[in-house]
């Protein structure tokens, strides 16, 4: 009876797997529909099992299909039974690994290096429970990553500490609310949030995001400070005079340029898009316009212009004073700049952070028709860029947001720029344990769109169920990148790369690394680097390979944070730069980890024009000599002699 069962879910196995194969089209899929034909056809698992990738014996990871649910369906698996565990870095899965351990089926691309499965993250108790219950574990790694807005509902230690678990690598500080006094209180619990992490023994490098409130359109105040209702079909008028006080009749702009700007016919969205009214005539210093919506209106409400270009400086005096004053006092580690329409507003940013800021990275958040019309210029001055939906799609048909979307991320994909997708993602979640079906679909189409990482705003700053938000979106995430076809992927920006010529030294470096560790099946890229610039441009080709970059700067291992897949390795400067004590150091680091095992292929990827000028300059004038001077893409094995070289490391300082 028990042949005859194994029997019966073979036939299930390979008829699924082949309908995923012809599906999603990806090779993994195929292998696996065809092992699972083959012992089918041969009878009995003992055949599969002999059958399966690889001499080595695998951990336990579902690395194919298009979800779990679907699984469960074909293998008489309880829905109830897959029971989801989010972690930092992956997704544990209970109640399955005991199905496929008996059908002797492989579940994983990676080696494990002994006896027992990799816990998906030190000090993750479900893991250790499941494994003492001798249940077994599949293991996701998740590439994407999480940016949460740190507001009330999250600035505390101990729930900050619960994002860092679920999985949050960004910690979002928002400009337009809170003083100084507020945020810096907000940014020393973050750094205590992860001394306990390190303190566990992870290596927890979460990244400081300030945003800046940026120039914006408001309405003004209000008669006795009471809100106004507004009619359908009503007249308004709208003042440049910012010292009124509004009515139901009339309200005063802060954009002294309005009149000349907007044109008869033209929208005027205002309170993020709750009251839409339209322009039917423009005095010297105001416009009416007819309210087309019912809606209550209240004080210093934000204003948009939809398809006007607006005339406002680049940055506020508010937002240098923030740079100035917060940015570069407290070493934040990127700094996303509102309402970016040009490079020469990118530039304003720059300028303002001076010498003593060039570390920090500068994002450019995509919010009008303009920084569209003008986003290769942006991208060619920005060190990332934010998909900023909410007042994008104020600006632009909601019909052609998606459009928008996808060819942003697509521009920033081809740059090696890492792109942020944010607003409303998981909006429910503010005041719902449970997000909508569609919110799960928007954040699985953005990964699948390409973008590094996905943000959550209201949901972890204000809302009820910040860790579960982190969770159901780590879930999603894993979910949507199985699907996911890394080679076609290489191929397409190998070819779009070719096809523009005049590649760069370290371009090529990045897709030949790439390319070889797709042809030897490496399990890891490892990439030496200060300033990071390699670690983006491999990450663009969004290798199946773990990419490990291993640096002596720690703003650089944090600045990591936001580049998919990307994993880091903080090491001393004086070691980094040792060829034999920098590759001991990082063999041993992979095989504590259990990322590899002895005997597995990794590539290693070295620049001289991803070191700071500063370190070049030191070398020259010291005369130092070392072997790794030069640009070098190098395939070695992992071998056991780490520890020896470990253990004789430690004698020789004792």
């Amino acid at each position: 009876q028990r042949e005859r069962e194994e029997e019966k879910m073979l036939n299930s196995l390979a008829r699924w797997t082949s309908a995923s194969a012809e599906t999603f089209g990806t090779r993994r899929h195929r292998r696996v529909a065809s092992v699972a034909s083959d012992a089918s056809s041969q009878g009995g698992s003992s055949k599969l099992a002999q059958m399966s990738m690889g001499k080595r014996r695998r951990s336990s990871s579902i690395q194919f299909g298009p979800g779990m649910l679907g699984w469960a369906a074909v293998s008489n698996v309880s829905v109830s039974d897959v029971l989801f565990h989010g972690t930092e870095d992956s997704i544990t899965l209970e109640g399955v690994g005991d199905l496929l351990s008996q059908a002797g089926i492989s579940t994983s691309e990676r080696p494990s290096t002994g006896a027992g499965e990799e816990e998906a993250r030190s000090g993750s108790s479900s893991a250790s429970k499941s494994r003492k219950k001798g249940r077994g574990l599949v293991r996701r790694r998740r590439r994407t990553r999480i940016i949460c807005a740190i507001g009330p509902a999250s600035r505390e230690v101990s729930t900050l500490v619960s994002l860092l678990e679920a999985g949050m690598n960004v910690a979002r500080l928002n400009f337009s609310h809170g003083n100084h006094e507020y945020h810096a209180k907000t940014l020393q619990n973050i750094k205590e949030a992860v001394a306990i992490r390190k303190a566990q023994g992870v290596q927890c490098h979460c990244a400081v995001l300030m945003d800046t409130k940026g120039p914006e359109i408001r309405t003004g105040m209000l008669r006795n400070h009471e809100g106004v209702q507004l009619r359908t079909g009503q007249r308004l008028e709208i003042t440049t005079d910012y010292t009124l006080e509004g009515d139901e009749s009339i309200v005063a702009c802060s954009y002294p340029d309005l009149c000349s700007s907007v044109y008869i016919g033209g929208l005027i969205l205002i309170a993020d898009g709750s009251i839409q009214t339209r322009v039917i005539e423009i005095r010297e210093s105001s416009v009416v316009v007819q309210v087309e919506n019912n809606a209550l209106l209240g004080e210093r409400k934000n204003m948009n212009l939809p398809g006007v270009s607006i005339r406002l400086p680049g940055i506020t005096e508010k937002d240098e004073y923030d740079l100035k004053n917060f940015a570069l006092k407290h070493e934040v580690d990127i700094v996303s700049g509102s309402f970016i329409r040009t490079a020469a507003n990118v530039r304003a940013i720059r300028e303002c952070l001076g010498e003593e800021g060039k570390h920090i990275r500068v994002h450019a958040k995509i919010e009008s028709v303009e920084a569209i019309q003008n986003i290769h210029e942006i991208l060619d001055e920005a060190d990332g860029i934010h998909v900023s939906r909410g007042d994008l799609g104020m600006e632009l048909p909601l019909s052609k947001l998606f459009l928008a979307q996808k060819g942003i991320i697509r521009w920033a994909n081809l740059a090696g720029k890492p792109v942020v997708t944010s607003t409303q993602m998981l909006d429910s979640m503010t005041t719902r344990p449970r997000p909508t079906n569609a919110e799960c679909g928007d954040v699985a189409n953005a990964v699948l769109d390409g973008t590094d990482c996905v943000m959550l705003s209201a949901e972890t700053a204000n809302g009820l169920y910040p860790r579960e938000s982190v969770d159901t979106m780590t879930r999603i995430i894993a979910e949507a990148e199985l699907v996911i076809d890394y080679e076609s992927h290489f191929s397409e920006m190998r070819d779009e790369l070719l096809r523009k010529g005049n590649v760069s030294t370290l371009e090529a470096l990045s897709s030949s690394a790439v390319e070889t560790a797709m042809d030897i099946h490496a399990q890891f890229i490892v990439l030496i680097s200060e300033t990071g610039k390699l670690a983006m441009l491999v990450a663009k080709y969004r290798p199946l390979a773990r990419i490990l970059v291993v640096t002596g700067n720690e703003t650089t291992a944090r600045q990591m944070s936001v580049s998919r897949g990307v994993s880091t390795l903080l090491m001393d400067n004086h070691k980094l730069f040792q060829p034999e004590e920098s590759w001991m150091e990082i063999n041993k680091y992979v095989l504590d980890k259990r990322w590899a095992s002895v005997g597995d292929r990794v590539v290693l990827v070295f620049s001289l024009e991803d070191i700071h000028k500063e370190t070049m300059r030191h070398w020259r004038e010291t005369r130092r000599i070392n072997d790794r001077l030069s640009n070098t893409v190098e395939v070695r094995l992992v071998t056991q002699t780490a520890y020896e070289f470990h253990l004789r490391s430690n004698r020789m300082i004792y």
